[in-house]
């Protein structure tokens, strides 16, 4: 069991997102509340993290 889960792990986010790692952490896990908390559409906030995302891993 502990095999199989470590050959179906990937790398943690931050090797895509380097030093913005905790920028991106923070965006997606304001998105996730929200949407738990059904403060806005599921729809409109996916659509609003992905650009967010996008904007964030690009961040200097």
């Amino acid at each position: 069991m502990a095999k199989t889960a470590f050959e179906e792990s990937v790398a943690r986010p931050s090797a895509a997102t380097g030093k913005n790692y905790n920028r991106v952490s923070r965006t997606f896990y304001r998105a996730v509340h929200d949407i738990i908390s059904g403060k806005d559409d599921v729809a409109k906030e996916l659509a609003d993290l992905e650009r967010r995302l996008e904007r964030d891993v690009k961040a200097k």
